[in-house]
């Protein structure tokens, strides 16, 4: 991979990293519940990389069964946690009065 395009790429995930409070603050206004955000996160982000694998190569899907727990754990798990921990930050006063002030 070029340098230049891998730079673009760290840039662009940086840029939606940043911006996902956008989103998960607009979800709790329509009146989602931070379960609710998790999930949507969560099943969205599943179908969006399954169908890329599948684009890219169907046979990274392929894993041996001995390794599934660890795929469960640190892949399902984590990111569930994560997510929970993430939106359950923004979703407190704190969090939403420091990120409204002017610099």
């Amino acid at each position: 991979m070029n340098s230049k395009l891998a730079v673009l790429y760290i840039g662009l995930g940086a840029s939606l990293w940043g911006i996902i409070g956008i989103f998960v603050t607009y979800l709790y206004e329509l009146g989602f519940t931070l379960t609710q955000v998790v999930t949507i996160r969560v099943l969205s982000a599943s179908i969006f990389l399954t169908v890329f694998v599948i684009i890219k190569n169907r046979k990274l899907f392929k894993i041996k069964l001995v390794d599934s727990k660890y795929f469960i754990g640190t892949g399902v798990i984590s990111i569930v946690f994560f997510n929970w921990c993430l939106f359950s930050a923004f979703s407190q006063p704190c969090f939403l009065f420091f990120c409204t002030q002017k610099v």
